[in-house]
């Protein structure tokens, strides 16, 4: 995957492949509420609810047998965006 990336493959075409053979995919995001410092892992996000953007991105899943889990970070100028609004 990390050449793909680098090397910038993925522009190429309108999608690729990234894993065959994959199962019992799982999603899970790191945030909350950062106001009451109450960040963890969850199977779902509501940005609505939390105001805030997830810090991280963990996709899990099964390969030929073998677990396999990949965490992205968010990256965006902000992750908090109810307490800018209260500011500006």
């Amino acid at each position: 995957m990390l050449e793909i990336v680098t090397s910038e493959k993925y522009k190429e075409k309108r999608g690729i492949v990234l894993f065959n053979n994959i199962d019992l995919v799982v999603f899970e995001f790191f945030g909350g509420d950062i106001k009451r410092e109450k960040l963890d892992w969850y199977s779902s996000f509501s940005g609505e609810k939390y105001k805030s953007l997830p810090h991280f991105v963990k996709v899990s899943f099964r390969q030929n047998g073998e677990k396999i889990s990949y965490i992205f970070t968010v990256r965006n100028n902000s992750n908090i965006k109810d307490i800018y609004n209260e500011i500006y």
